[in-house]
């Protein structure tokens, strides 16, 4: 803002002031060029000033988002949750607050920003400001995420591993006991994978392996789980289905394997209101398993 010649004059005349303004010039040099995201909202949720971070965050000018409310810009979903925390700063119940939410560039892109919220109060002890300290942290979310897909998947099939289906099959077990619901647990054996991998080397294997793999899942549903749970071991957790009708899909599955010249054993564990829990469940499925393969394989056996 250009100061008039009055203003001016005072400042050469009066050095306290002189000292105050330049206090205020450099407070928004550092404000400007500050490597987080700084903004300044109203007591009304609309946007006062924005640093040059917050800017490139955002993909957007100052001039397009001073003036706008902070719900131009966050995530629908998100809106609820940082609602709530603003009136309780605004009725004093939080002098601040910190939240992590998801923000809308303006390409329509996600950031996800931990969010550090404070409000200044005027004289008249009157919500005056929000002063916003934004970290841009959707880089360690995205290895966040990466790191849990990672511990609970096959890296070969990209299949749930055994320890994501553990705790599926716990909760479908504790659904059943609790709701009367039925399910039921299929392990399936590649039959005839060691011998692929003696003859054809072990990329023939994994090739035969990954195909299957994908067979199966086109196979189910979007609500049952296929899992590796072993070198040549498969598992399906198939929910709200009786006995009769998880053998019928345990067969198909077979078939379905048939189709991409593969061979599978299956047998069937189904799990109702009554189960003694996984092992239980695992020991019955096994058992049933095997007794295909001892009845020639390619086949589906209930337990």
């Amino acid at each position: 803002m250009a100061l008039s010649s009055d203003a001016r004059a005072r400042l050469a005349t009066d050095a306290e002031l002189a000292t105050y303004v330049a206090e205020l010039e450099d407070l928004r040099e550092a404000f400007q060029r500050a490597p987080m995201g700084l903004a300044l909202y109203g007591a009304d949720g609309h946007v006062i000033r924005v640093n040059a971070a917050m800017c490139e965050m955002l993909g957007r000018d100052a001039e397009e988002l001073v003036g706008q409310h902070w719900h131009d810009f966050t995530h629908p979903s998100d809106v609820p949750l940082c609602q709530g925390l603003v009136e309780r700063a605004v009725a004093g119940e939080l002098d601040g607050f910190h939240v992590q939410k998801r923000y809308v560039r303006a390409d329509a892109s996600i950031m996800w920003g931990t969010m550090n919220v404070s409000l200044l109060r005027d004289a008249q002890d009157q919500p005056w400001t929000f002063v916003v300290h934004v970290e841009d942290i959707s880089e360690r979310r995205r290895l966040e995420a990466d790191l849990r897909h990672a511990a609970e998947h096959d890296v070969l099939t990209g299949l749930p591993n055994r320890r994501r289906l553990m705790r599926e099959l716990d909760h479908q077990i504790a659904r059943c006991e609790r709701y009367g619901d039925q399910a039921a647990l299929v392990l399936l054996d590649l039959d005839h994978l060691k011998e692929v991998n003696d003859t054809e080397g072990h990329p023939a294997g994994d090739a035969l392996l990954v195909r299957v793999a994908e067979a199966l899942s086109g196979r189910l549903r979007a609500s049952d789980v296929l899992a590796r749970v072993g070198g040549d071991e498969l598992a399906a957790l198939l929910v709200h289905l009786g006995a009769e009708e998880a053998l019928s899909v345990a067969a198909s599955l077979v078939e379905t394997a048939r189709g991409v010249q593969a061979s599978v054993s299956a047998g069937v564990a189904t799990i109702g209101p009554d189960c003694r829990g996984s092992d239980a469940v695992i020991a019955v499925a096994d058992r049933a398993l095997y007794a295909a393969k001892r009845g020639g394989r390619d086949r589906a056996i209930l337990g």
